[in-house]
C-alpha cells in the first residue's frame, strides 16, 4: 500500500523477472530471449 511515508514498490519485481527471463529462455531462440527481457525492462520504465 502507497503512502505518503511509504511509496509503492511493487513494480521492482520486474527488473527480476527480466533477469530469470534472460536464464529461463536460454535454450529458445535468441529473440525470443530478448523481447521477454526487454517487455519486462520496458514495463519497469
Amino acid at each position: 500500500m502507497q503512502t505518503a511515508t511509504i511509496p509503492r514498490t511493487t513494480h521492482l519485481f520486474l527488473v527480476v523477472l527480466a533477469a530469470g527471463a534472460h536464464f529461463v529462455f536460454r535454450d529458445e531462440p535468441q529473440w525470443l530471449r530478448y523481447v521477454c527481457v526487454a517487455v519486462f525492462l520496458l514495463a519497469f520504465m
